[in-house]
Protein backbone atom coordinates (compact mmCIF):
# COMPACT_ATOMS: atom_id res chain seq x y z
CA UNK A 1 0.00 0.00 0.00
CA UNK A 2 1.25 3.07 -1.13
CA UNK A 3 1.91 5.85 1.60
CA UNK A 4 1.18 9.38 -0.29
CA UNK A 5 3.01 12.60 1.17
CA UNK A 6 2.12 16.31 1.44
CA UNK A 7 4.43 18.57 2.53
CA UNK A 8 4.20 21.73 3.73
CA UNK A 9 6.52 24.74 4.59
CA UNK A 10 5.39 27.83 6.15
CA UNK A 11 7.54 31.03 6.62
CA UNK A 12 6.17 33.59 9.26
CA UNK A 13 7.17 37.53 8.88
CA UNK A 14 5.41 39.54 11.23
CA UNK A 15 5.38 43.44 11.86
CA UNK A 16 6.26 45.29 14.67
CA UNK A 17 3.07 45.21 16.54
CA UNK A 18 3.17 42.61 19.52
CA UNK A 19 0.37 40.07 19.37
CA UNK A 20 -0.60 36.52 20.05
CA UNK A 21 -1.06 34.77 16.70
CA UNK A 22 -1.65 31.31 16.12
CA UNK A 23 -2.45 28.81 13.32
CA UNK A 24 -4.03 25.62 12.80
CA UNK A 25 -3.63 23.48 9.35
CA UNK A 26 -6.68 20.47 9.14
CA UNK A 27 -6.22 17.51 6.50
CA UNK A 28 -9.51 16.01 5.99
CA UNK A 29 -9.59 12.66 3.19
CA UNK A 30 -12.55 11.26 1.11
CA UNK A 31 -13.33 9.57 3.92
CA UNK A 32 -13.88 12.32 6.37
CA UNK A 33 -10.69 11.53 8.84
CA UNK A 34 -9.43 14.30 9.69
CA UNK A 35 -6.21 15.72 11.44
CA UNK A 36 -4.31 19.01 12.19
CA UNK A 37 -1.50 20.55 13.86
CA UNK A 38 -0.52 23.81 15.57
CA UNK A 39 2.02 26.10 15.14
CA UNK A 40 2.92 30.30 14.94
CA UNK A 41 3.50 32.54 18.08
CA UNK A 42 1.85 32.23 21.42
CA UNK A 43 2.72 35.16 22.25
CA UNK A 44 5.69 33.72 24.94
CA UNK A 45 8.81 34.40 25.44
CA UNK A 46 9.92 30.91 26.44
CA UNK A 47 8.93 29.77 23.41
CA UNK A 48 11.70 27.76 21.35
CA UNK A 49 12.47 25.69 17.99
CA UNK A 50 12.83 22.57 20.24
CA UNK A 51 10.37 20.92 21.65
CA UNK A 52 8.81 22.76 25.21
CA UNK A 53 6.86 20.73 26.94
CA UNK A 54 4.98 23.40 29.16
CA UNK A 55 3.62 24.62 25.93
CA UNK A 56 2.69 21.14 24.62
CA UNK A 57 5.23 20.39 22.42
CA UNK A 58 5.60 16.73 22.43
CA UNK A 59 8.41 14.89 19.80
CA UNK A 60 7.04 11.89 18.18
CA UNK A 61 9.72 11.55 15.07
CA UNK A 62 9.98 8.04 15.85
CA UNK A 63 5.85 7.06 15.72
CA UNK A 64 4.39 5.46 12.76
CA UNK A 65 2.11 7.69 10.59
CA UNK A 66 -1.59 6.98 11.25
CA UNK A 67 -4.23 6.58 7.64
CA UNK A 68 -4.38 10.07 7.52
CA UNK A 69 -1.56 12.92 9.67
CA UNK A 70 -0.17 16.06 9.58
CA UNK A 71 3.18 16.97 11.49
CA UNK A 72 5.09 20.33 11.93
CA UNK A 73 8.86 18.25 11.06
CA UNK A 74 12.22 19.65 11.73
CA UNK A 75 15.39 18.00 9.86
CA UNK A 76 18.80 18.19 10.49
CA UNK A 77 21.33 18.65 7.49
CA UNK A 78 21.82 14.78 6.68
CA UNK A 79 17.66 14.57 6.82
CA UNK A 80 17.02 17.86 4.65
CA UNK A 81 13.71 17.96 3.45
CA UNK A 82 13.25 21.33 1.54
CA UNK A 83 13.06 24.09 4.11
CA UNK A 84 14.91 27.37 3.00
CA UNK A 85 14.76 31.14 4.13
CA UNK A 86 11.51 32.65 2.82
CA UNK A 87 12.77 35.94 3.16
CA UNK A 88 14.81 36.86 0.21
CA UNK A 89 17.46 34.75 0.26
CA UNK A 90 15.99 30.77 -0.43
CA UNK A 91 18.88 29.44 1.30
CA UNK A 92 18.18 25.77 3.41
CA UNK A 93 17.65 25.67 6.93
CA UNK A 94 18.30 22.76 8.74
CA UNK A 95 17.70 21.98 12.66
CA UNK A 96 20.19 20.58 15.41
CA UNK A 97 17.96 17.34 15.45
CA UNK A 98 14.84 15.52 13.87
CA UNK A 99 11.83 16.46 15.37
CA UNK A 100 7.92 15.69 14.31
CA UNK A 101 5.72 17.53 16.52
CA UNK A 102 1.71 18.02 16.57
CA UNK A 103 2.11 21.64 18.49
CA UNK A 104 4.83 23.72 17.39
CA UNK A 105 5.36 27.19 18.79
CA UNK A 106 8.17 29.88 18.38
CA UNK A 107 9.00 33.31 18.98
CA UNK A 108 7.98 34.86 15.47
CA UNK A 109 6.33 38.31 16.79
CA UNK A 110 9.92 39.84 16.93
CA UNK A 111 11.03 42.27 14.09
CA UNK A 112 11.12 39.63 11.61
CA UNK A 113 14.60 41.10 10.28
CA UNK A 114 15.99 39.96 13.47
CA UNK A 115 14.77 37.20 14.56
CA UNK A 116 16.68 33.34 13.30
CA UNK A 117 15.30 32.18 10.13
CA UNK A 118 14.52 28.71 11.81
CA UNK A 119 11.72 30.71 14.19
CA UNK A 120 10.22 31.57 10.97
CA UNK A 121 10.00 28.31 8.51
CA UNK A 122 8.02 26.10 8.99
CA UNK A 123 7.66 22.43 7.14
CA UNK A 124 5.07 19.75 7.55
CA UNK A 125 3.86 16.50 6.47
CA UNK A 126 0.81 15.05 5.55
CA UNK A 127 1.03 11.39 5.00
CA UNK A 128 -2.49 9.61 3.25
CA UNK A 129 -4.27 7.08 1.86
CA UNK A 130 -7.75 8.11 1.12
CA UNK A 131 -8.03 11.10 -1.95
CA UNK A 132 -8.28 13.94 -2.15
CA UNK A 133 -7.38 15.23 0.89
CA UNK A 134 -8.49 18.83 1.92
CA UNK A 135 -6.12 21.42 3.27
CA UNK A 136 -7.73 24.15 5.56
CA UNK A 137 -6.71 26.52 7.75
CA UNK A 138 -7.77 28.31 10.55
CA UNK A 139 -6.06 31.66 12.50
CA UNK A 140 -6.90 31.90 15.92
CA UNK A 141 -5.89 35.09 17.65
CA UNK A 142 -4.17 38.44 16.31
CA UNK A 143 -4.57 40.00 13.32
CA UNK A 144 -1.63 38.61 10.76
CA UNK A 145 -2.55 37.09 7.17
CA UNK A 146 -1.04 34.05 6.35
CA UNK A 147 0.29 33.11 3.09
CA UNK A 148 0.35 29.52 1.36
CA UNK A 149 1.68 28.12 -1.93
CA UNK A 150 1.23 24.95 -3.54
CA UNK A 151 4.49 23.34 -4.51
CA UNK A 152 4.83 19.90 -6.46
CA UNK A 153 7.26 16.86 -5.68
CA UNK A 154 10.48 19.16 -6.52
CA UNK A 155 8.98 22.99 -5.02
CA UNK A 156 7.96 24.24 -8.18
CA UNK A 157 5.31 26.67 -7.65
CA UNK A 158 1.37 25.53 -8.38
CA UNK A 159 -1.21 27.69 -6.52
CA UNK A 160 -1.17 30.05 -3.74
CA UNK A 161 -3.31 31.48 -1.07
CA UNK A 162 -3.71 33.37 1.57
CA UNK A 163 -5.80 33.81 4.73
CA UNK A 164 -6.39 37.31 6.29
CA UNK A 165 -8.82 39.66 7.31
CA UNK A 166 -10.04 40.14 4.36
CA UNK A 167 -9.75 36.81 2.63
CA UNK A 168 -10.50 33.56 4.71
CA UNK A 169 -11.49 30.89 2.63
CA UNK A 170 -12.49 27.49 4.05
CA UNK A 171 -10.28 25.33 1.91
CA UNK A 172 -6.76 26.20 0.65
CA UNK A 173 -5.89 23.59 -0.87
CA UNK A 174 -7.77 20.32 -2.65
CA UNK A 175 -4.95 17.75 -2.94
CA UNK A 176 -5.75 14.94 -5.53
CA UNK A 177 -2.05 12.94 -5.74
CA UNK A 178 1.26 12.87 -4.38
CA UNK A 179 2.67 15.36 -7.16
CA UNK A 180 1.21 18.41 -5.28
CA UNK A 181 3.25 18.15 -2.08
CA UNK A 182 4.42 21.42 -0.77
CA UNK A 183 3.13 24.02 0.54
CA UNK A 184 5.06 27.25 1.68
CA UNK A 185 3.72 30.51 3.65
CA UNK A 186 4.11 33.44 5.63
CA UNK A 187 2.05 35.39 7.76
CA UNK A 188 2.76 39.49 8.19
CA UNK A 189 0.64 42.05 10.44
CA UNK A 190 -1.86 44.70 8.81
CA UNK A 191 -0.22 47.94 7.50
CA UNK A 192 -2.46 51.05 7.83
CA UNK A 193 -1.24 54.64 7.82
CA UNK A 194 -1.76 54.76 12.01
CA UNK A 195 1.02 52.22 12.45
CA UNK A 196 3.66 54.65 10.89
CA UNK A 197 2.53 57.74 12.70
CA UNK A 198 5.68 57.50 14.94
CA UNK A 199 8.14 55.92 12.37
CA UNK A 200 10.60 57.63 10.05
CA UNK A 201 7.85 57.30 7.11
CA UNK A 202 4.40 57.26 6.78
CA UNK A 203 2.40 55.08 4.07
CA UNK A 204 -1.31 56.44 2.47
CA UNK A 205 -3.69 55.20 2.10
CA UNK A 206 -3.48 51.49 2.17
CA UNK A 207 -5.26 50.26 0.67
CA UNK A 208 -4.70 52.01 -2.69
CA UNK A 209 -6.00 52.43 -5.77
CA UNK A 210 -3.47 53.47 -8.61
CA UNK A 211 -1.00 55.16 -5.91
CA UNK A 212 0.54 55.81 -2.30
CA UNK A 213 1.99 57.96 -0.92
CA UNK A 214 5.60 57.35 1.14
CA UNK A 215 6.52 60.29 3.01
CA UNK A 216 9.89 60.38 4.15
CA UNK A 217 10.25 62.35 7.83
CA UNK A 218 13.77 61.85 8.75
CA UNK A 219 15.83 60.19 5.95
CA UNK A 220 18.11 62.12 3.33
CA UNK A 221 17.12 59.77 1.02
CA UNK A 222 15.62 56.42 0.70
CA UNK A 223 14.75 53.70 -1.96
CA UNK A 224 12.14 51.46 -2.27
CA UNK A 225 11.06 48.16 -4.21
CA UNK A 226 7.59 46.44 -4.16
CA UNK A 227 7.35 42.53 -4.14
CA UNK A 228 4.96 39.75 -4.72
CA UNK A 229 4.13 37.18 -2.19
CA UNK A 230 6.35 34.70 -4.38
CA UNK A 231 9.16 36.97 -3.61
CA UNK A 232 9.20 39.02 -7.68
CA UNK A 233 11.08 42.53 -7.57
CA UNK A 234 7.99 44.39 -9.64
CA UNK A 235 8.75 47.99 -8.96
CA UNK A 236 12.04 49.65 -7.88
CA UNK A 237 12.68 53.10 -7.60
CA UNK A 238 15.78 55.41 -7.91
CA UNK A 239 16.69 57.51 -4.61
CA UNK A 240 13.68 58.96 -3.03
CA UNK A 241 14.59 62.95 -1.15
CA UNK A 242 10.91 63.43 0.75
CA UNK A 243 8.30 62.01 -0.71
CA UNK A 244 7.07 59.55 -3.54
CA UNK A 245 4.01 58.76 -5.40
CA UNK A 246 4.49 55.57 -7.44
CA UNK A 247 2.41 54.67 -10.75
CA UNK A 248 1.07 51.31 -9.82
CA UNK A 249 -1.97 51.14 -12.35
CA UNK A 250 -0.09 48.20 -13.82
CA UNK A 251 -0.45 46.00 -10.39
CA UNK A 252 -2.91 43.59 -10.24
CA UNK A 253 -5.56 44.02 -7.31
CA UNK A 254 -3.91 41.75 -4.11
CA UNK A 255 -1.46 41.98 -1.82
CA UNK A 256 2.49 43.36 -1.95
CA UNK A 257 5.23 43.43 0.32
CA UNK A 258 6.64 47.23 0.04
CA UNK A 259 10.44 47.09 0.91
CA UNK A 260 12.13 50.60 2.06
CA UNK A 261 16.39 50.72 2.07
CA UNK A 262 17.74 54.01 4.38
CA UNK A 263 20.79 55.67 3.84
CA UNK A 264 22.52 52.91 6.17
CA UNK A 265 21.08 50.24 4.15
CA UNK A 266 18.63 49.05 7.05
CA UNK A 267 15.48 47.36 5.63
CA UNK A 268 11.98 47.67 6.04
CA UNK A 269 8.80 46.05 4.99
CA UNK A 270 5.58 46.90 4.88
CA UNK A 271 2.19 45.28 3.77
CA UNK A 272 0.23 47.05 0.69
CA UNK A 273 -3.01 46.06 -0.29
CA UNK A 274 -4.16 47.09 -3.93
CA UNK A 275 -7.55 47.04 -4.34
Amino acid sequence: MNIKLLTLFTTLLLGTELSAQTFKLIAVDSKQNKDSVSFGNPFLMDATTGVDVQLGEKNIYALPYNSLEIRSIQRDSINHHCLVDQRWTYENLYFNQNLDMKIDYRQTYLDPWRVEPENRNYEFLVKGQNYPIYILGHSDGGSGDFYFKLLDSVCNLIEQKSISYYNNPDTLFVINDKSHNTILSFIMEPAGINQFENEKFKIYPNPFSNTFKIENNEWTYFEFDIINIVGKVLYKSGAINKTSEPNLSFLDKGLYLLRLTDPDKRIYVRKILKN
